[in-house]
Protein backbone atom coordinates (compact mmCIF):
# COMPACT_ATOMS: atom_id res chain seq x y z
CA UNK A 1 0.00 0.00 0.00
CA UNK A 2 1.16 3.30 -0.91
CA UNK A 3 -0.21 6.80 -0.06
CA UNK A 4 0.87 9.62 -0.95
CA UNK A 5 0.35 13.98 -0.01
CA UNK A 6 -2.49 12.69 2.47
CA UNK A 7 -4.29 15.81 4.01
CA UNK A 8 -3.58 14.35 7.89
CA UNK A 9 -3.08 16.13 11.60
CA UNK A 10 -0.73 14.11 14.29
CA UNK A 11 -2.82 12.97 16.91
CA UNK A 12 0.05 11.78 19.13
CA UNK A 13 3.51 10.36 19.06
CA UNK A 14 5.50 8.04 20.97
CA UNK A 15 8.94 7.02 20.75
CA UNK A 16 9.67 3.41 19.11
CA UNK A 17 12.64 1.00 18.83
CA UNK A 18 16.24 3.13 19.40
CA UNK A 19 15.95 6.48 17.34
CA UNK A 20 11.91 6.17 15.55
CA UNK A 21 8.40 7.57 16.39
CA UNK A 22 5.00 5.75 16.22
CA UNK A 23 2.65 8.61 14.53
CA UNK A 24 -0.77 8.33 14.99
CA UNK A 25 -2.56 10.35 12.66
CA UNK A 26 -5.90 11.27 11.46
CA UNK A 27 -6.43 11.38 8.05
CA UNK A 28 -8.91 12.52 5.87
CA UNK A 29 -9.83 9.26 3.61
CA UNK A 30 -7.88 6.85 5.73
CA UNK A 31 -9.16 7.80 9.30
CA UNK A 32 -6.97 6.93 11.97
CA UNK A 33 -3.42 5.40 10.89
CA UNK A 34 -0.29 4.22 12.32
CA UNK A 35 3.06 5.22 11.36
CA UNK A 36 6.73 4.67 12.04
CA UNK A 37 8.84 7.58 11.51
CA UNK A 38 12.58 5.50 11.33
CA UNK A 39 14.84 7.87 12.94
CA UNK A 40 12.60 10.68 13.70
CA UNK A 41 14.76 11.28 17.01
CA UNK A 42 17.87 11.18 15.58
CA UNK A 43 19.23 14.94 16.25
CA UNK A 44 19.76 15.91 12.62
CA UNK A 45 17.11 13.75 11.39
CA UNK A 46 14.95 16.33 8.51
CA UNK A 47 11.48 14.78 10.11
CA UNK A 48 12.05 15.81 13.52
CA UNK A 49 10.85 19.72 13.62
CA UNK A 50 7.82 18.23 11.29
CA UNK A 51 5.81 16.04 14.01
CA UNK A 52 3.89 18.53 15.39
CA UNK A 53 0.26 18.35 16.69
CA UNK A 54 -2.31 20.98 15.28
CA UNK A 55 -0.51 21.55 11.90
CA UNK A 56 -2.17 20.84 8.62
CA UNK A 57 -0.02 18.35 7.23
CA UNK A 58 0.24 16.62 3.88
CA UNK A 59 1.32 12.84 5.11
CA UNK A 60 3.19 10.25 2.60
CA UNK A 61 3.30 6.28 3.83
CA UNK A 62 3.89 3.19 2.88
CA UNK A 63 3.86 -0.72 4.25
CA UNK A 64 2.13 -3.92 3.74
CA UNK A 65 0.59 -4.13 7.33
CA UNK A 66 -1.52 -1.93 9.67
CA UNK A 67 1.88 -0.36 10.80
CA UNK A 68 2.73 1.56 8.10
CA UNK A 69 6.32 3.70 7.36
CA UNK A 70 6.42 7.05 7.43
CA UNK A 71 7.67 8.49 3.99
CA UNK A 72 7.44 12.38 3.91
CA UNK A 73 6.01 15.06 5.91
CA UNK A 74 4.88 18.77 4.10
CA UNK A 75 3.36 21.55 6.08
CA UNK A 76 0.09 22.14 4.17
CA UNK A 77 -0.75 25.41 6.71
CA UNK A 78 0.76 27.27 9.33
CA UNK A 79 0.08 25.65 12.96
CA UNK A 80 -2.69 26.81 14.59
CA UNK A 81 -0.60 27.77 17.54
CA UNK A 82 -2.55 27.17 20.61
CA UNK A 83 -1.39 27.63 24.35
CA UNK A 84 -2.88 27.20 27.25
CA UNK A 85 -6.04 26.27 28.17
CA UNK A 86 -6.66 26.17 24.36
CA UNK A 87 -3.68 23.57 23.72
CA UNK A 88 -5.41 21.02 26.24
CA UNK A 89 -8.33 21.49 24.96
CA UNK A 90 -6.83 20.48 21.28
CA UNK A 91 -4.77 17.25 22.94
CA UNK A 92 -8.23 16.51 24.42
CA UNK A 93 -9.70 16.35 21.22
CA UNK A 94 -7.44 14.02 20.07
CA UNK A 95 -7.78 11.68 22.62
CA UNK A 96 -11.26 11.73 22.05
CA UNK A 97 -10.73 10.73 18.63
CA UNK A 98 -8.15 8.19 19.10
CA UNK A 99 -10.00 6.03 21.45
CA UNK A 100 -13.61 6.63 19.71
CA UNK A 101 -12.81 6.27 16.23
CA UNK A 102 -11.88 2.61 14.47
CA UNK A 103 -8.94 2.60 12.70
CA UNK A 104 -8.81 2.51 8.98
CA UNK A 105 -12.74 3.80 8.94
CA UNK A 106 -12.68 7.14 6.87
CA UNK A 107 -14.37 10.23 9.04
CA UNK A 108 -14.03 13.29 6.12
CA UNK A 109 -16.69 14.75 8.64
CA UNK A 110 -14.91 14.76 11.63
CA UNK A 111 -11.71 15.39 9.81
CA UNK A 112 -13.20 18.85 8.84
CA UNK A 113 -14.66 19.16 12.63
CA UNK A 114 -11.91 18.58 13.42
CA UNK A 115 -10.13 21.63 11.23
CA UNK A 116 -12.77 23.76 12.04
CA UNK A 117 -12.56 23.36 15.96
CA UNK A 118 -8.87 23.60 15.93
CA UNK A 119 -9.52 26.86 13.82
CA UNK A 120 -11.78 28.32 16.55
CA UNK A 121 -9.58 27.19 19.26
CA UNK A 122 -6.92 29.54 17.99
CA UNK A 123 -9.54 32.45 17.52
CA UNK A 124 -12.50 32.31 19.00
CA UNK A 125 -13.22 33.50 22.73
CA UNK A 126 -15.77 31.19 23.58
CA UNK A 127 -13.93 28.23 23.23
CA UNK A 128 -16.87 26.05 24.93
CA UNK A 129 -19.20 26.03 22.35
CA UNK A 130 -16.66 24.56 19.79
CA UNK A 131 -16.08 22.18 22.12
CA UNK A 132 -18.97 20.72 22.92
CA UNK A 133 -20.78 20.83 18.90
CA UNK A 134 -17.40 18.49 18.62
CA UNK A 135 -18.39 16.29 21.23
CA UNK A 136 -22.03 15.94 19.89
CA UNK A 137 -20.40 15.59 16.12
CA UNK A 138 -18.27 13.04 17.12
CA UNK A 139 -20.75 10.88 19.17
CA UNK A 140 -23.50 11.00 15.52
CA UNK A 141 -20.24 9.64 13.69
CA UNK A 142 -19.53 6.52 15.94
CA UNK A 143 -23.44 5.79 16.31
CA UNK A 144 -23.67 7.25 19.07
CA UNK A 145 -26.19 10.41 18.10
CA UNK A 146 -28.01 12.23 20.41
CA UNK A 147 -31.94 12.61 19.48
CA UNK A 148 -32.42 16.03 20.93
CA UNK A 149 -36.13 17.42 19.73
CA UNK A 150 -38.37 14.19 21.30
CA UNK A 151 -37.82 12.23 24.30
CA UNK A 152 -37.47 8.33 24.77
CA UNK A 153 -41.66 8.15 24.23
CA UNK A 154 -41.37 10.43 21.57
CA UNK A 155 -42.64 13.39 23.23
CA UNK A 156 -41.44 16.69 21.96
CA UNK A 157 -39.11 18.25 24.03
CA UNK A 158 -40.45 20.84 26.56
CA UNK A 159 -38.37 24.23 27.70
CA UNK A 160 -39.06 24.16 30.84
CA UNK A 161 -38.98 20.55 31.84
CA UNK A 162 -36.45 18.87 32.25
CA UNK A 163 -34.95 15.34 31.33
CA UNK A 164 -32.33 13.15 32.19
CA UNK A 165 -30.40 11.00 29.48
CA UNK A 166 -30.85 6.66 29.48
CA UNK A 167 -27.79 5.19 27.81
CA UNK A 168 -28.01 4.37 24.27
CA UNK A 169 -31.66 5.05 24.66
CA UNK A 170 -32.25 8.69 24.73
CA UNK A 171 -34.16 11.39 26.87
CA UNK A 172 -36.32 10.64 29.95
CA UNK A 173 -38.66 13.34 31.12
CA UNK A 174 -38.17 13.30 34.76
CA UNK A 175 -37.92 15.60 38.42
CA UNK A 176 -35.49 13.67 40.74
CA UNK A 177 -33.04 14.95 41.91
CA UNK A 178 -31.21 11.90 42.35
CA UNK A 179 -30.69 11.72 38.23
CA UNK A 180 -28.19 13.67 36.57
CA UNK A 181 -30.83 16.38 35.19
CA UNK A 182 -30.54 18.54 32.23
CA UNK A 183 -33.06 21.05 30.87
CA UNK A 184 -35.53 21.23 27.73
CA UNK A 185 -33.43 24.58 27.33
CA UNK A 186 -30.72 23.02 27.02
CA UNK A 187 -31.42 20.32 24.88
CA UNK A 188 -33.22 22.51 22.47
CA UNK A 189 -30.15 24.84 22.67
CA UNK A 190 -27.94 21.94 21.37
CA UNK A 191 -30.28 20.36 19.22
CA UNK A 192 -29.88 24.13 17.15
CA UNK A 193 -26.78 24.29 17.85
CA UNK A 194 -27.32 27.76 19.63
CA UNK A 195 -26.59 28.77 23.08
CA UNK A 196 -27.27 31.84 24.92
CA UNK A 197 -25.80 30.99 28.26
CA UNK A 198 -23.43 29.90 30.33
CA UNK A 199 -25.28 27.62 32.69
CA UNK A 200 -26.54 26.22 29.81
CA UNK A 201 -22.85 24.95 28.16
CA UNK A 202 -22.43 23.94 31.82
CA UNK A 203 -25.29 21.52 31.51
CA UNK A 204 -24.15 20.50 28.06
CA UNK A 205 -20.62 19.54 29.25
CA UNK A 206 -21.80 17.56 31.98
CA UNK A 207 -24.21 15.94 30.08
CA UNK A 208 -21.62 14.91 27.06
CA UNK A 209 -19.05 13.81 30.57
CA UNK A 210 -21.51 11.63 31.19
CA UNK A 211 -22.10 9.54 28.10
CA UNK A 212 -18.50 9.91 27.42
CA UNK A 213 -17.97 7.87 30.36
CA UNK A 214 -20.30 5.48 29.96
CA UNK A 215 -19.00 4.72 26.06
CA UNK A 216 -14.53 4.74 27.27
CA UNK A 217 -13.31 1.80 28.94
CA UNK A 218 -11.08 4.36 30.87
CA UNK A 219 -10.77 7.62 32.46
CA UNK A 220 -9.82 10.32 29.90
CA UNK A 221 -5.72 11.23 30.32
CA UNK A 222 -6.14 14.77 29.42
CA UNK A 223 -7.92 16.39 32.13
CA UNK A 224 -5.49 15.13 34.54
CA UNK A 225 -3.11 18.28 33.27
CA UNK A 226 -5.58 20.92 34.76
CA UNK A 227 -5.80 21.47 38.36
CA UNK A 228 -9.76 20.37 38.84
CA UNK A 229 -10.09 17.58 36.17
CA UNK A 230 -12.98 18.22 33.73
CA UNK A 231 -13.66 21.84 35.38
CA UNK A 232 -12.55 23.76 32.21
CA UNK A 233 -12.69 21.61 29.31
Amino acid sequence: MRVALQPAFILHTRPFRDSSLLVYLLTLDYGIVTTVARGARAPKNKLRGLLLPFVPLLISWSGKTELYNLTTVEPHQISYGLSGIRLISGFYLNELLLKLLHRHDAYPNIFHCYQTTLEALHQSKNIQVFLRLFEKKLLAAIGYGLKLNTDIENHEIIHNATYYYEHEQGFVRSNDKNKQLISGNSLIALHNEQFTNAAMLQEIKVLFRHILTKLLDRPLKTPELLYTPLERL
